[in-house]
């Protein structure tokens, strides 16, 4: 079946997202990256992005859980908004995307996070309907993340596209019958959708 609706990552395809972000604390602190990766992505940020508790407790949380990071709350929130930065290429193939498909922007995040990017990158134009981890309680590695969006917008799993840089994003959906792309750059992105002559 044809493809009538693609559901578009936000986080590490549109915008740069904390992934990568141990390179600034390393340098900042003085502590290997690795280290820092090695505690960060075993953090359980699940809390946060479901709105449970707000930037400023999960910072504090994290910083708290480990003596390596020198840091204050203050000092963490401002490298990741440096850290924020539009990745190249991917508005333009939401703009053309958008002229054909519907748009949903499916974004695993948090209400600060979202607030700040929505003020500085202008992106919400790109999608006709705009989803939240924190407004439907789910995360895009749980399944009712998609169920959801499914039955939401009554839509077949078999006309639906999802693009997303993680691999377990990929699979969970996968599950549902939704076609998908791995995101690894917006190049390649291109080459994929002209493949599937989208």
């Amino acid at each position: 079946m044809a493809i009538k609706t693609i559901i578009c990552d936000l986080s590490d395809v549109l915008i740069k997202g904390i992934e990568g972000i141990e390179g600034k604390i390393s340098k900042k602190i003085g502590v290997s990256e690795e280290r820092i990766s090695d505690k960060l992505y075993m953090y359980d940020f699940s809390p946060f992005w479901l709105g449970k508790v707000t930037e400023d407790e999960f910072i504090h949380s994290l910083l708290s859980s480990s003596p390596q990071y020198d840091l204050s709350v203050t000092d963490f929130k401002q490298m990741i908004r440096e850290h924020f930065i539009e990745i190249e290429g991917t508005r333009e193939i939401y703009e053309r995307l958008g002229s054909k498909y519907e748009l949903i922007l499916l974004s695993v995040n948090s209400k600060e996070w979202v607030q700040y990017m929505e003020n500085h990158f202008d992106y919400e134009r790109l999608f006709n309907i705009i989803i939240y981890s924190y407004d439907i309680g789910y995360v895009k590695r749980q399944k009712e993340s998609f169920r959801y969006v499914l039955s939401k917008y009554n839509l077949n799993s078999e006309e639906v596209l999802l693009i997303d840089d993680s691999q377990r994003n990929i699979n969970t959906a996968a599950t549902l019958g939704i076609k998908t792309l791995r995101f690894v750059n917006s190049n390649q992105l291109k080459k994929d959708l002209e493949r599937l002559a989208i």
